[in-house]
């Protein structure tokens, strides 16, 4: 019989070590009081908390002071709260810090519109157009590019519907789901139907070829005829949402977040039009693929590491894990402080479900084991630039780059 049984998860990363991204807010824009709404802010901040606690990159900062004279710039993105376009000039960006300005107005029919910056500058060497342009991540400026590296974005959610801002139940008849809407409009702000990567992956035949999605999805991914989205299963109702037999459902599994559990099927969050039903008690999640998606467009992809509570029987222990693909997970135990881990699973590749194992053989007493995750890193980040210091007369170029955004993501109320 094995009693005192102690438990410990523990994250290994390969290769070097990127910084946790910070997704910072600004409510400047909102001028039609969108997030007046009692329990928006939280909801939002819970929703940019879960991307922030998965990504991790060596995103540069944005300074024109600090970088060297004659640069200068301007941050280009529609004002959430009129549609316009909107410039802050000499904005500074920290490093690791993505800037997303969010607010709300009438959208007809859409719920959400939202996706990353654009920005014009003037420059006296080409090196701070591309830290503008690619902040370190030398992958976007390649052609094709493999990686993303924006300043931020703007996210718009669409004003006189009824909005439901609780982080772990569904929406009331009649409501808008605003956990799963603002996580799909950052997923956009974060590149997913918006960067150049994401579109390098695309083929002829509208499949994106992304390596991680592939392995997620078990094929190349279809995607609409925009490119802003996963393919559109078209279909709201029955128990489930979507038609199980319709061959168009981009179907995933659920990654465990705001009271959904983990590895329920789901038609993946970044699909245009999914909906919540009346049977469900869930929110809808980002998913399995929805988190590949990010990694093919370049992020670094880190899911936290946890261990369920084991079930402890007279002669063995059955420990379960949540598993994302691109991850490989190993468990190991030891019998003391004293002694080594020793592995008690070879690794084993994630692919988005509850992973389970029982051990039928724990040294008697008392056995502690952990969970070791390893996850293949992202192309290194590039060197810092040095700031151009010399004295010959400046050549100053110009240089603009729109905004890009996906609007049309219309998500049902709730049914």
């Amino acid at each position: 019989m094995i009693r005192p049984l102690r438990i410990f998860s523990w994250m290994l990363l390969s290769g070097s070590v990127a910084s946790a991204l910070t997704i910072e807010l600004d409510y400047t824009y909102d001028t039609n009081g969108f997030f007046d709404q009692a329990g928006s802010k939280e909801a939002l901040r819970a929703v940019a908390d879960f991307f922030e606690e998965r990504i991790h990159d060596n995103l540069l900062e944005i300074n024109q002071n600090t970088f060297g004279s004659g640069n200068s710039w301007s941050a280009i993105f529609p004002h959430p709260g009129t549609g316009l376009e909107q410039r802050v000039a000499g904005l500074i960006v920290p490093e690791a810090t993505i800037i997303v300005y969010v607010g709300g107005r009438p959208l007809g029919g859409p719920v959400g519109w939202g996706g990353p910056g654009g920005w014009s500058g003037s420059a006296s060497s080409q090196a701070w157009f591309d830290r503008v342009d690619a902040r370190g991540q030398v992958g976007e400026l390649a052609d094709p590019a493999t990686d993303f590296g924006p300043w931020g974005g703007s996210v718009t959610f669409g004003s006189g519907k009824t909005w439901h801002f609780q982080l772990d139940s569904r929406p009331p008849m009649g409501a808008s789901d605003f956990v799963s809407v603002a996580l799909h409009e950052l997923g956009h702000v974060l590149g997913v139907g918006t960067a150049a990567s994401w579109d390098a992956q695309i083929d002829g035949d509208d499949l994106f070829q992304g390596t991680r999605s592939v392995e997620s999805f078990g094929a190349a991914v279809p995607v609409d005829g925009s490119g802003g989205h996963w393919q559109d299963d078209g279909v709201c109702g029955g128990p489930l949402g979507y038609n199980p037999d319709n061959p168009l459902n981009v179907l995933s599994l659920q990654y465990a977040s705001f009271g959904t559990a983990h590895g329920g099927a789901q038609i993946a969050l970044m699909d245009p039009s999914s909906c919540t039903i009346t049977s469900s008690t869930t929110l809808k999640v980002f998913t399995d693929l929805d988190l590949a998606a990010l990694s093919d467009i370049g992020w670094n992809i880190s899911q936290p590491v946890s261990l369920a509570k084991p079930v402890v029987a007279a002669t063995a222990v059955t420990l379960t894990w949540p598993t994302t693909t691109g991850q490989t997970y190993t468990l190991q135990r030891r019998p003391d402080f004293d002694t080594d881990w020793g592995a008690v699973t070879l690794a084993e590749s994630g692919d988005g479900q509850v992973m389970t194992f029982t051990d039928t053989s724990p040294p008697a007493g008392q056995a502690f084991y952990r969970l070791v995750s390893e996850t293949p890193t992202a192309p290194a980040a590039a060197a810092f630039f040095e700031q151009f210091t010399s004295e010959p007369t400046w050549i100053f170029e110009q240089q603009t780059q729109a905004p890009r955004s996906v609007d049309g993501c219309g998500r049902p109320v709730a049914e």
